[in-house]
This record gives C-alpha cells, structure tokens and sequence, in this order.
C-alpha cells in the first residue's frame, strides 16, 4: 500500500495486512512494497490518527514480519491510545531496527519466533510491551543495548527466553513463562529495580 492521505479512525482500531496471508511485512523507514512484500514506511504510519490502536498482520499470517527502518510513533504521536500490534501465524518477527511507541506495544506470533537484530529494539516508555511467542521462542541480540523499555513487560514462549544471547531490558515489572524447553537469560538494567 501507498499512504498519501491522512487516516483517521477516531477510536476505531486500524488494521494493516497484505491482500494473502503468505505476503512479507516490512515495517520503518525505507520499508518498501512489492509483488510479494507489503511496506509501511514510518511515514506512512505518521499519517494513522486513532485513539483506538494500530494492528499490522494478523493472526494468520505466514510470510514473516519485520521492522527493517526506525519506526517512530512517539514523537509527534498520532497513535495515542490502544495497542501498537505486531501480529503473524506460523512467521517470524524480526526487529531489525528501532520501534518507539506512545501506546502498549505487542509482538504476538502463535509458532514462529520473536527476533531482535543487532539494531533492534522495542520502547514505550510508561507503557506495557508484550512479546508472545507461544510456539517458538525470544531471542536478544548480541549489541551491548536494551532490546525491551517499558515500565512492564510480559514474555511468552515456549522454546526459551534469550537462550542463546540473553534479552537485555529495561523495565519495572517483569513477567515471563517458558513453557517447554531451552533456557530463560534476562538481564535487567533498570536503576529503580525490578518487580517479577
């Protein structure tokens, strides 16, 4: 899809998905749409007024998703209320780059994975982010930053918690449940402390 025109919803929920299930998603800056991929650009997302949150996929989406350029919603916020949702079925999310919301802000796929690249991260300062990945599992990055910032966060897999390169993160209230295998590796930088 192209945006050229402003949306506003009021606060109706905004739902972006490709035609067929199988598409990609790119996400940020520089996200660009073709045959087999649909983009939305942060500028594009500049131009979403709601009070009633934003969702990109859904749950049965197969082609993967990923954040690929910065996409910030909180300066200059136009989303301002709702949930910022990332969704896929059976795909990966990839965040391969910085994602800033105003709002709380999901990353929910139901068997594949949820992955912070070197320059990814997710925040929304004051806000809840929930990362579930029900059927697969969380991977952190190996960069020396905070993957998540939030005030809360709430984690879900199956198949480990940063079990090959700890999740780093910077929150106040943390919970979590790895339900059957591989390893859970958090490491919290907050000042204030940590309520599990």
């Amino acid at each position: 899809i192209i945006l050229v025109a402003a949306i506003g919803s009021g606060t109706g929920l905004v739902t972006l998905r490709p035609a067929s299930d199988a598409q990609a998603i790119r996400v940020g800056a520089g996200a660009g749409d073709n045959a087999a991929t649909l983009g939305i650009t942060d500028a594009e997302l500049d131009l979403i007024t709601t009070t009633g949150g934003v969702t990109i996929g859904a749950g049965t989406s197969t082609g993967g998703l990923t954040v690929v350029g910065v996409a910030d919603q909180a300066t200059g916020a136009t989303i301002t209320g709702g949930t910022f949702a990332l969704l896929q079925g059976t795909g990966n999310i990839i965040v391969n780059a910085a994602l800033t919301n105003a709002v709380n802000t999901t990353l929910q796929t139901a068997s594949g994975n949820i992955i912070f690249a070197l320059a990814g991260n997710v925040t929304a300062t004051g806000n809840m982010v929930t990362l579930s990945a029900v059927g697969g599992n969380v991977q952190g990055n190996a960069a020396n930053q905070n993957d998540v910032t939030a005030q809360n966060l709430d984690i879900t897999a199956s198949t480990g918690i940063g079990n090959n390169v700890e999740l780093e993160t910077a929150v106040s209230t943390l919970t979590f449940s790895n339900t059957t295998s591989g390893n859970v590796a958090i490491c919290n930088t907050l000042i204030s402390g940590l309520t599990a």
